[in-house]
Parts: structure tokens; sequence; C-alpha cells
């Protein structure tokens, strides 16, 4: 399954990721842990979606069940992820992620 984070293509290059730890991750040393198998999604059941755009602004958050194996524990997780975006020369970048749980 893919990754519920852009991995490439329309993110800024100071995308961060915040886990639900509170460990703030810059996007490329959480890209080189997923390639390495740290983090692993085996299925996400989406339960809710809004989309909030202000201007050059967005922010996209939802709930899910994620069914993911983090460094060698699976488990269904209860996350609220969160992306914002900026609109950049008419392209809409991520800026950062931030995972929370529900």
């Amino acid at each position: 399954m893919a990754s519920p984070i852009p991995t490439r293509g329309a993110e800024h290059h100071s995308m961060a990721v915040t886990h639900l730890s509170g460990c703030v991750q810059p996007k490329q040393e959480w890209l080189a842990q997923m390639r390495a198998g740290q983090f692993g999604c085996h299925s996400v059941d989406e339960k809710s979606v809004d989309v909030e755009v202000r201007g050059n602004t967005a922010r996209l958050a939802g709930r899910t069940i994620t069914d993911a194996a983090v460094c060698g524990m699976r488990a269904p997780w209860h996350l609220q992820p969160a992306f914002d975006y900026a609109r950049v020369d008419g392209q809409w970048l991520a800026l950062r992620a931030v995972g929370t749980s529900w």
C-alpha cells in the first residue's frame, strides 16, 4: 500500500513529519526510514477527511485506522493525520505532516 504521505513530487524542500511521539523529523530522513523498512503501511481505513482552503494555504485532516508496522511492531493505529500545504507558483506543496491519535 502506498504511504499516506507523498513520497516524491509535491513537497516543499523543508517539509517535516511530526510523529505521534512528538518527534519532528525532516522528510528525507523519514523517507530513508520508510525505504529501510522501519515503517510499513499494510492498509488504511479512512473514517473521515476534511479539507480547508484559505487563500494560498490549505489543511487536509482526517481520521484513519491504519494497519502498520513501526519498528517491527504491527498494530491497528487510530491515526489523525494532518497535512499543511501552501500554493507556490500555482502548485500546492506539502509543508508539514503531523500525526496524532484519536
